[in-house]
């Protein structure tokens, strides 16, 4: 009849309305700080064989400084040199943070992450878009956030809630996905089974 929905409308509709539901939102403003943070953290989670190169070939030039096979000048050359190469592997992201604030021009527009069953709503004020489940390739987190990484140099970064709200927002997420989530470790505690499960959990572009 006229006026009367078929049952196949009814449930369609209740369907789109289930995707277009929000089960949870986050807000969050980029600062300098975070920025950094980011860009650290995805250098980090995606390019460690160019991280423990770089510390292998420090070890390298530090131990042959002190192995008495060259004069004092070369041997201390050759040790500031080893030294640089051991800490300076931050200087990589920290000079991407750099050009990408410089191209926000200290401008962090807020935005609202909307986690439906559907995918994400995410909304600023240069607009909104929408994100399925399945463009995430890795989920990540560590002490103050979640990182929802949609390729190997970009990623959504979140705060992270507390106890029980936590722990269900990743469940959910982790099942939306079909990717656990993974700790976010410092490059001096990488191992075989954390490099094993993070090739497991991440999705092929």
């Amino acid at each position: 009849m006229a006026g009367q929905r078929t049952i196949v409308e009814i449930a369609v509709d209740i369907r789109l309305r289930g995707d277009i539901m929000s089960r949870f939102s986050r807000e969050f403003c980029h600062n300098e700080e975070s920025l950094r943070r980011l860009s650290q953290v995805q250098y980090l989670s995606f390019h460690k064989r160019y991280i423990l190169l770089q510390l292998f070939l420090g070890v390298l030039f530090v131990s042959a400084s002190i192995s008495g096979t060259m004069d004092r000048v070369a041997g201390v050359l050759c040790c500031l040199f080893g030294c640089w190469l051991l800490i300076s592997w931050r200087q990589i992201p920290n000079f991407r943070a750099r050009k990408l604030l410089k191209s926000c021009g200290g401008s962090f527009p807020r935005t609202t992450f909307c986690f439906g069953e559907g995918g994400v709503t995410i909304e600023n004020d240069q607009g909104k878009t929408n994100l399925s489940y399945d463009r995430i390739i890795r989920l990540a987190a560590d002490n103050d956030y979640d990182y929802l990484f949609v390729s190997t140099y970009g990623a959504y970064m979140l705060p992270r809630e507390e106890g029980k709200k936590e722990e269900t927002f990743q469940s959910f997420l982790s099942r939306k996905a079909h990717l656990e989530w993974l700790p976010v470790k410092s490059v001096f505690m990488i191992s075989i089974r954390q490099l094993v499960k993070e090739r497991k959990n991440t999705r092929k572009i």
